[in-house]
């Protein structure tokens, strides 16, 4: 498996993971850590990096089903397409998700420059051809990655144990 192949995997494994929930209801502020949001959902801190976290345990095993059959081997450039408008589709996915739930406000400026990472990485993968992006030494969603990392989002960031 060439490096590329492997950090994208590690990377798009790591990040691309669903989150969010449709439940639009008020929360009551329960302790100091939990805001008041109507109409929507605020998590606590460690709820908020708790649910994404297991989310994204989740996910990875969507994005796995999606590259681990094109390697070893020789993929077909028609397969490696396949296979990465599929992590595009799902990492647009996430980037909804993320911006669909309502974080906590003490990170709300952190979600929004993940985000913002996230759609760029997903942008610069968009623009290649399978064989590119599968050839390729960069990893679009490095930044994305770094930044999920230092807000504790260990299970996207590929730190998880």
């Amino acid at each position: 498996m060439t490096r590329r192949v492997v950090v994208v995997l590690l990377a798009s494994v790591a990040l691309l993971a669903g989150c969010g929930d449709d439940n639009n209801d008020a929360v009551a502020a329960t302790s100091p850590t939990t805001a008041v949001v109507v109409g929507a959902v605020a998590l606590a801190d460690a709820d908020f990096v708790g649910q994404v976290n297991a989310l994204c345990v989740e996910q990875q095993k969507a994005i796995g089903g999606l590259i681990g059959p094109l390697f070893p081997g020789e993929p077909s450039p028609e397969a490696m397409q396949e296979a990465l408008d599929g992590v595009v589709q799902l990492s647009r996915q996430l980037a909804d998700d993320i911006g669909a739930l309502t974080a906590p406000a003490d990170l709300s400026d952190e979600v929004a420059a993940l985000v913002a990472a996230l759609d760029a990485g997903t942008d610069v993968a968009a623009s290649q051809t399978g064989v590119q992006f599968f050839g390729g030494e960069d990893d679009p969603w490095a930044k994305a990655t770094a930044l999920a990392g230092e807000y504790g989002l260990t299970a996207c960031s590929g730190h998880s144990s």
